[in-house]
């Protein structure tokens, strides 16, 4: 099981996995120390990218027109 979810680590850091991967990433994480050794690991790269980035005020024109796309996609 381990081979099959070792890639998932730095998607759920992320947060990239959505519903049942997400669900079983984390079954998967609460029996194996070596992800959860990588999620540990991955955790503050993270947090330092998203330090590093500069906030961004989109145009009005972008933020309404992605705003849109957003209440559209019920996916979302």
């Amino acid at each position: 099981m381990h081979h099959e979810l070792a890639d998932d680590a730095a998607l759920y850091v992320v947060g990239a996995l959505t519903g049942a991967d997400k669900s079983a990433f984390e079954a998967h994480l609460s029996q194996c120390a070596v992800c959860m050794a990588e999620v540990r690991e991955f955790a503050p790269v993270v947090e330092a990218l998203a330090a590093a980035m500069p906030n961004a005020t989109p145009e009005a024109r972008v933020r309404r027109t992605l705003m849109a796309r957003l209440s559209a996609d019920s996916s979302i």
